[in-house]
Protein backbone atom coordinates (compact mmCIF):
# COMPACT_ATOMS: atom_id res chain seq x y z
CA UNK A 1 0.00 0.00 0.00
CA UNK A 2 2.97 2.99 -1.04
CA UNK A 3 0.09 4.63 -2.65
CA UNK A 4 -1.63 5.52 0.62
CA UNK A 5 -1.97 9.11 1.91
CA UNK A 6 -1.14 9.54 5.63
CA UNK A 7 -4.96 10.00 7.35
CA UNK A 8 -6.57 7.87 4.42
CA UNK A 9 -8.80 5.45 5.54
CA UNK A 10 -9.88 1.67 3.89
CA UNK A 11 -12.57 -0.66 4.88
CA UNK A 12 -9.82 -4.28 4.57
CA UNK A 13 -11.64 -7.31 4.10
CA UNK A 14 -9.41 -9.68 6.01
CA UNK A 15 -8.95 -9.36 10.22
CA UNK A 16 -5.64 -8.47 11.12
CA UNK A 17 -4.40 -4.94 10.50
CA UNK A 18 -1.21 -4.59 7.69
CA UNK A 19 2.22 -2.38 8.40
CA UNK A 20 2.05 0.87 8.04
CA UNK A 21 -1.76 1.01 9.53
CA UNK A 22 -3.63 1.02 12.85
CA UNK A 23 -6.99 0.18 13.74
CA UNK A 24 -10.12 2.64 14.09
CA UNK A 25 -11.00 2.08 17.47
CA UNK A 26 -10.37 5.14 18.96
CA UNK A 27 -7.13 4.35 20.82
CA UNK A 28 -5.53 6.80 21.97
CA UNK A 29 -1.80 7.40 21.27
CA UNK A 30 1.54 10.02 22.12
CA UNK A 31 1.91 12.27 19.22
CA UNK A 32 6.27 11.63 19.18
CA UNK A 33 5.00 8.13 17.53
CA UNK A 34 2.63 9.13 14.67
CA UNK A 35 3.57 12.33 14.72
CA UNK A 36 2.70 12.39 10.67
CA UNK A 37 -0.94 11.03 11.58
CA UNK A 38 -1.02 13.58 14.53
CA UNK A 39 -0.20 16.45 11.86
CA UNK A 40 -3.00 15.75 9.34
CA UNK A 41 -5.82 14.64 11.71
CA UNK A 42 -4.85 16.72 15.12
CA UNK A 43 -7.22 16.09 18.18
CA UNK A 44 -10.70 16.26 15.64
CA UNK A 45 -11.10 12.48 16.83
CA UNK A 46 -10.05 12.59 20.88
CA UNK A 47 -6.67 13.43 22.40
CA UNK A 48 -5.48 15.68 24.65
CA UNK A 49 -2.80 18.65 22.69
CA UNK A 50 -1.29 19.24 26.19
CA UNK A 51 -0.57 15.86 26.86
CA UNK A 52 0.74 15.37 23.71
CA UNK A 53 -1.77 12.67 22.68
CA UNK A 54 -4.42 12.12 20.36
CA UNK A 55 -6.74 9.55 18.91
CA UNK A 56 -8.13 8.06 15.86
CA UNK A 57 -11.56 7.54 14.69
CA UNK A 58 -13.38 4.70 15.93
CA UNK A 59 -15.33 2.61 13.17
CA UNK A 60 -16.37 -0.11 15.74
CA UNK A 61 -20.27 -0.95 15.28
CA UNK A 62 -21.15 2.56 13.41
CA UNK A 63 -21.26 4.06 9.93
CA UNK A 64 -18.90 7.07 8.35
CA UNK A 65 -20.79 9.63 6.73
CA UNK A 66 -20.27 12.88 4.45
CA UNK A 67 -19.16 15.81 5.96
CA UNK A 68 -21.07 18.96 6.04
CA UNK A 69 -24.75 20.15 5.05
CA UNK A 70 -27.58 18.43 3.75
CA UNK A 71 -30.43 20.15 2.13
CA UNK A 72 -32.45 16.99 1.60
CA UNK A 73 -32.26 15.47 5.35
CA UNK A 74 -31.64 18.82 6.96
CA UNK A 75 -28.80 18.07 8.53
CA UNK A 76 -25.42 20.04 8.88
CA UNK A 77 -22.29 17.67 10.38
CA UNK A 78 -18.62 18.54 11.54
CA UNK A 79 -15.73 16.35 10.84
CA UNK A 80 -15.15 13.89 13.57
CA UNK A 81 -19.22 14.73 14.91
CA UNK A 82 -21.32 11.72 16.17
CA UNK A 83 -24.92 11.37 15.90
CA UNK A 84 -27.17 8.62 16.18
CA UNK A 85 -27.97 5.88 18.47
CA UNK A 86 -29.16 1.90 17.92
CA UNK A 87 -32.09 1.61 20.37
CA UNK A 88 -34.78 4.24 20.39
CA UNK A 89 -36.95 4.24 23.56
CA UNK A 90 -41.28 4.77 22.30
CA UNK A 91 -43.23 7.47 23.02
CA UNK A 92 -46.97 8.30 22.93
CA UNK A 93 -46.03 10.95 20.08
CA UNK A 94 -44.25 8.28 18.11
CA UNK A 95 -47.72 6.39 17.83
CA UNK A 96 -50.25 7.57 14.86
CA UNK A 97 -53.67 9.34 15.44
CA UNK A 98 -55.97 6.10 16.81
CA UNK A 99 -58.72 5.23 19.42
CA UNK A 100 -60.20 2.20 21.13
CA UNK A 101 -63.56 1.42 20.94
CA UNK A 102 -66.06 0.21 23.27
CA UNK A 103 -68.94 -1.36 21.59
CA UNK A 104 -72.49 -1.22 23.54
CA UNK A 105 -76.04 -0.23 23.04
CA UNK A 106 -77.66 3.24 24.65
CA UNK A 107 -80.48 2.98 27.09
CA UNK A 108 -82.73 5.35 29.12
CA UNK A 109 -84.34 4.86 32.30
CA UNK A 110 -87.04 7.46 33.45
CA UNK A 111 -87.53 6.43 36.68
CA UNK A 112 -83.52 6.85 37.50
CA UNK A 113 -83.21 3.17 38.61
CA UNK A 114 -80.02 4.18 41.04
CA UNK A 115 -79.01 0.36 40.56
CA UNK A 116 -80.31 -1.06 36.85
CA UNK A 117 -80.60 -4.56 36.03
CA UNK A 118 -78.10 -6.49 34.22
CA UNK A 119 -74.72 -5.11 33.20
CA UNK A 120 -75.05 -1.06 32.50
CA UNK A 121 -72.70 1.56 32.88
CA UNK A 122 -74.55 5.07 34.42
CA UNK A 123 -74.09 8.26 32.47
CA UNK A 124 -74.83 11.21 34.29
CA UNK A 125 -78.31 12.72 34.84
CA UNK A 126 -78.95 15.92 33.25
CA UNK A 127 -82.12 18.72 33.60
CA UNK A 128 -83.85 19.92 29.98
CA UNK A 129 -84.12 23.11 29.56
CA UNK A 130 -87.21 24.37 27.08
CA UNK A 131 -87.65 28.23 26.29
CA UNK A 132 -88.35 29.97 29.59
CA UNK A 133 -89.55 26.31 31.47
CA UNK A 134 -87.14 24.17 33.25
CA UNK A 135 -88.12 20.70 33.13
CA UNK A 136 -87.11 18.62 35.50
CA UNK A 137 -86.99 15.48 33.63
CA UNK A 138 -84.61 13.17 36.07
CA UNK A 139 -83.30 11.10 33.00
CA UNK A 140 -80.46 8.24 33.48
CA UNK A 141 -78.73 7.28 30.83
CA UNK A 142 -76.77 3.80 30.85
CA UNK A 143 -74.15 2.12 28.65
CA UNK A 144 -75.53 -1.85 27.92
CA UNK A 145 -72.11 -3.76 27.74
CA UNK A 146 -71.95 -6.67 24.74
CA UNK A 147 -70.24 -9.00 27.09
CA UNK A 148 -70.49 -9.54 30.78
CA UNK A 149 -67.35 -9.17 32.90
CA UNK A 150 -65.16 -11.23 34.53
CA UNK A 151 -65.26 -9.58 37.23
CA UNK A 152 -66.52 -6.57 39.28
CA UNK A 153 -64.77 -3.85 39.68
CA UNK A 154 -64.47 -0.99 42.25
CA UNK A 155 -65.79 2.64 40.51
CA UNK A 156 -62.45 3.80 41.37
CA UNK A 157 -60.43 1.42 39.13
CA UNK A 158 -62.23 2.72 36.20
CA UNK A 159 -60.66 5.36 34.38
CA UNK A 160 -57.71 6.31 31.87
CA UNK A 161 -54.45 4.62 32.22
CA UNK A 162 -51.26 3.88 30.09
CA UNK A 163 -51.08 0.97 28.67
CA UNK A 164 -47.61 -0.82 27.81
CA UNK A 165 -44.39 -0.06 28.65
CA UNK A 166 -41.83 2.18 27.06
CA UNK A 167 -38.68 -0.38 26.17
CA UNK A 168 -36.91 0.25 23.17
CA UNK A 169 -36.67 -0.79 19.93
CA UNK A 170 -33.50 -1.75 17.80
CA UNK A 171 -32.52 1.13 15.41
CA UNK A 172 -29.84 -0.91 13.64
CA UNK A 173 -29.46 -0.52 9.62
CA UNK A 174 -28.15 -3.64 7.89
CA UNK A 175 -25.28 -3.81 7.68
CA UNK A 176 -21.89 -5.77 6.68
CA UNK A 177 -19.22 -5.53 9.13
CA UNK A 178 -15.31 -5.05 7.78
CA UNK A 179 -12.38 -3.54 9.73
CA UNK A 180 -11.48 -0.15 8.73
CA UNK A 181 -7.72 0.87 9.21
CA UNK A 182 -6.18 4.60 8.93
CA UNK A 183 -2.66 4.94 7.47
CA UNK A 184 0.20 6.70 9.56
CA UNK A 185 2.83 5.89 7.24
CA UNK A 186 2.77 6.93 3.39
CA UNK A 187 2.18 9.94 1.51
CA UNK A 188 1.59 13.16 2.94
CA UNK A 189 -1.31 15.12 1.58
CA UNK A 190 -0.90 18.14 0.18
CA UNK A 191 -3.07 21.09 1.36
CA UNK A 192 -4.20 23.63 -0.31
CA UNK A 193 -2.71 26.33 -1.30
CA UNK A 194 -3.63 29.21 0.42
CA UNK A 195 -4.50 32.39 -1.28
CA UNK A 196 -3.18 35.95 -1.06
CA UNK A 197 -4.67 38.49 1.07
CA UNK A 198 -6.37 40.67 -1.15
CA UNK A 199 -5.12 44.41 -0.18
CA UNK A 200 -7.39 47.01 1.12
CA UNK A 201 -9.07 49.58 -1.69
CA UNK A 202 -7.40 53.38 -1.27
CA UNK A 203 -9.41 56.23 -2.58
CA UNK A 204 -7.52 58.29 -5.60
Amino acid sequence: MADALIGEIRAMAFNYVPPGWLLCDGRTYRVQNYSYLHAVIGTTYGGDDKALTFAVPDLRNCVAVGLGASPKHGLKLGLGEKKGTRAVPLEVKHLPPHRHDLNGKIGEDVNAVNTPQGNWLGIPVYTKTTGNTTVSRRVRRYLKLEKAPDVALHPDTVGYCQVGTPTSHDNSQPVLTMMYCICYEGFMPSRPPVPPPVPPKTGV
